[in-house]
């Protein structure tokens, strides 16, 4: 797979954006003739660009476009207006950071096959917050996260995620890492 991320902070501007591209590709045999194929990939496409109203706060739009096999999302493509506030300054994000985010949106999907609710497209709302701590240090880096998004249509539909990142230098060119 490829994952490549970028982020430029200035003291006016906040942009952020991300590529991922996986495939992978498994044969099972299940003792028939034939073996049993799965082939999935996925790739994506976000960003976040924002202008600052200060050291701590920004407003801006924060968007994503994917496909998915495994998923069953022939294309997927979200927007939103978002506000996010700092702890730290600005000025400090290349070494600390720790946010939280509110945005409200619309969701755009066209899946490969039927969904269980019968559908094939649609365009429904949703809102996510989350927050994010990511520390850069000497000894390694640290990046937590939590996110929680539900869909407007029906309040029923929600998702919450939480995940974490250390990575401890053990020597130059060595770091160990350890994700959940």
């Amino acid at each position: 797979g490829i994952d490549f991320t970028a982020d430029r902070v200035t003291e006016q501007w906040k942009i952020a954006f991300g590529i991922e591209a996986e495939q992978e590709y498994e044969q099972f045999d299940l003792d028939e003739d034939d073996p049993f194929e799965v082939d999935q990939r996925e790739r994506s496409f976000d960003f976040f660009v924002a202008r600052s109203l200060g050291p701590h706060w920004s407003v801006g739009s924060d968007g994503r476009a994917e496909t998915s096999t495994f998923g069953n999302t022939k294309v997927s493509m979200q927007s939103a207006p978002a506000i996010e506030y700092s702890f730290f300054p600005y000025s400090e994000y290349a070494t600390r950071q720790f946010r939280v985010q509110y945005e409200i949106g619309v969701v755009r999907a066209e899946d490969n096959e039927i969904t269980l609710f019968d559908k094939l497209r649609e365009t429904v709302g949703r809102h996510e917050l989350s927050a994010t701590l990511d520390q850069r240090q000497p000894w390694g880096s640290i990046q937590l996260g939590a996110e929680f998004s539900q869909y407007l249509h029906d309040t029923a539909f929600y998702r919450l995620q939480v995940d974490g990142e250390i990575s401890i230098r053990i020597t130059r060119g060595l770091e160990v890492e350890f994700e959940g």
